[in-house]
């Protein structure tokens, strides 16, 4: 998948700009092109037989429901598809139906199209050469930015800096917060208490912010100088490290650092049974974190006990000249397609860059009954997904993962 976005949205985005549908043009006159360039509607369930498509008119706007969305179109919508069946003389529903699949194709690959003009201009790479755009985008970080990475060669520290990958904190720090103004619409102002505003922050691009830093490139080996100050070192420093430390959370910040504490941890809230990403108070035990995090954290006034670990490397600012390269390209995009590509782009890498092998899976569809209970007692078998009376997906372990 390469552009996680409806076909509707992308069509919209690319509308703009007529000469960007090729395709489209060479199928439709100048006139019409308008009608064309939208994505079209619909009535899919209403033709539950073969015998509709013979209808002479579109049925009513109430038919295009849809119950998977759970939505009508709109009269704006109905009034397009009138407009459709009206100007190209459409005599049967079958007609407007090989009109609605034909103009899904052409939009579909004009929108593909102008997809690999862009990746062809700015990193000399095919797009049609790629499965997803995870894959496209690493290669052509790889390609712009020249870096050689480093693989890691020892399976326990792969192991250690897998424990450290925890995902992203999500969460409503305070249930209930009322603001307290004078003079402001819906709003019930008291003068016996104070003024309380309340502001609403969206932090933007955090993925390109975090590969802007220094990351790890090669060098990796294990360092036994447990006696090292992380408070010492320089955040761009050419040396970077990744710890398992004790840490403790004296009481005396617990009130200042209620709303956010420092070094989530994944673990049980109470009464469950499924592991959270949790922001606690809780003294840390074997925690695995990036020397910059530790720091921070110290710097606010938390314990180091004890550093169990260290992982030393030779960082730099590798991923830096792709992240700006995109951005900027973001910031010169015209359209709306564009834009949403280059944040894409960046974003991507950064997932495929957090992508752990050991959740590959592979899949063997199956039409036998007899066939799928012999692969069933294959000793990496899953589990397995039933489509119909006929078919089935049977879902195994890889045999052999590569950390790639």
């Amino acid at each position: 998948m390469f552009l996680p976005e409806s076909l509707s949205n992308l069509a919209t985005n690319l509308g703009e700009y007529k000469s960007k549908f090729r395709e489209i043009t060479k199928h439709f006159t100048i006139e019409n092109i308008d009608l064309v360039i939208r994505k079209g509607v619909f009535p899919y369930e209403y033709v539950d037989c073969n015998s509709k498509l013979n209808d002479t008119t579109l049925p009513p706007r109430y038919k295009f429901y849809n119950s998977l969305t759970d939505d009508h179109i709109s009269k704006k919508d109905y009034m397009h598809a009138c407009n459709v069946w009206e100007k190209f003389k459409i005599k049967t529903l079958g007609e407007y139906s090989d009109l609605y699949l034909l103009t899904d194709v052409l939009i579909l690959a004009d929108v593909f199209e102008n997809f690999r003009d862009i990746c062809l201009k700015t990193f000399n790479l095919d797009a049609s050469y790629y499965l997803t755009v995870p894959g496209f985008a690493f290669d052509a970080m790889l390609f712009y930015t020249g870096v050689k990475l480093e693989r890691l060669k020892e399976y326990p520290m792969l192991l250690m800096i897998e424990s450290g990958v925890r995902g992203g904190v999500c969460q409503s720090i305070r249930r209930y917060a009322r603001a307290n103004l004078p003079d402001v619409d819906g709003i019930i102002y008291n003068e016996k208490k104070p003024h309380v505003h309340l502001m609403y922050f969206d932090c933007v691009n955090l993925y390109g912010k975090s590969m802007l830093a220094s990351l790890p490139l090669k060098d990796f080996e294990w360092c036994y100088d447990f006696s090292l100050d992380v408070t010492k070192i320089d955040d761009d420093a050419p040396i970077g490290y990744i710890l398992e430390v004790d840490v403790d959370y004296p009481e005396k910040l617990h009130d200042d650092h209620c709303d956010l504490p420092f070094l989530p941890q994944n673990s049980c809230p109470p009464n469950t049974k499924i592991n959270k990403l949790l922001t606690t108070l809780n003294n840390k035990k074997n925690y695995v974190v990036h020397y910059r995090l530790l720091k921070q954290a110290i710097n606010n006034g938390l314990k180091l006990v004890k550093i169990h670990k260290i992982i030393k490397f030779t960082q730099s600012k590798w991923l830096a000249p792709y992240v700006e390269k995109c951005t900027s390209m973001r910031v010169l995009a015209n359209n709306k397609f564009e834009y949403e590509f280059w944040k894409l782009l960046v974003n991507s890498v950064y997932g495929k860059c957090m992508e752990n092998p050991l959740k590959r899976l592979n899949i063997k569809l199956v039409s036998n009954d007899q066939k799928a209970h012999q692969l069933m007692r294959k000793p990496n078998f899953i589990d397995r997904t039933i489509y119909n009376n006929n078919l089935m997906s049977l879902h195994f372990q890889k045999e052999k993962i590569k950390f790639d």
